[in-house]
């Protein structure tokens, strides 16, 4: 499952789980834009710059103040920003790890987090609302999966990648010496 960004304005729609993971906000631009967008400082000096935001991050940024001269569209898909046809807007202000996804699948874009302040959104999944039992199991789930280090594991292995180590079997009596093959 995917998560919503936490802002007030979802709080107020929607049931919410506490807080999964965290995601840090990007621009997905062509390739071609990708300096233009390294510094806040570089970001504000572009002319007529037109955002797209998702809706899932829009509520949650203020992007107005840190870029002021900026205009700023609340856009229902991403799909929008990689079909030249139709894009109306030259950046999409996105979440760094979705739009990495997105700049995979349609070669000739790149993600780019402005230095030197990274902007970071709490993730959280949507639940269904008015259901007690089922906001403290999630709630203690989530805790619970922290705790163990499952949802680093998962961030690991889905978004960075990386291959999940296996466990050595520890040594025991039965396996090691009443068990063992004769090689």
């Amino acid at each position: 499952a995917t998560g919503v960004a936490v802002s007030s304005e979802h709080l107020q729609a929607m049931a919410l789980t506490p807080a999964y993971s965290t995601e840090v906000l990007a621009f997905v631009v062509e390739d071609a834009r990708r300096e233009e967008f390294r510094t806040w400082t570089s970001i504000k000096e572009i002319d007529d710059l037109i955002i797209g935001v998702p809706d899932a991050f829009y509520a949650t940024t203020d992007i107005n103040s840190a870029i002021p001269n900026a205009t700023v569209w609340k856009v229902a898909s991403p799909r929008l920003f990689f079909n030249p046809e139709k894009r109306t807007f030259n950046a999409l202000l996105f979440g760094a790890t979705g739009g990495t996804a997105w700049s995979m699948i349609n070669p000739g874009y790149t993600v780019v987090v402005p230095e030197p302040n990274q902007l970071r959104i709490p993730l959280s999944l949507p639940i269904v609302p008015n259901d007690p039992e089922f906001e403290l199991f999630m709630r203690n789930w989530i805790l619970l999966k922290e705790k163990e280090g499952t949802l680093d594991v998962l961030f690991n292995y889905w978004i960075k990648g990386e291959k999940l180590s296996k466990k050595k079997k520890r040594w025991n009596l039965m396996d090691n010496v009443f068990f063992t093959k004769n090689e």
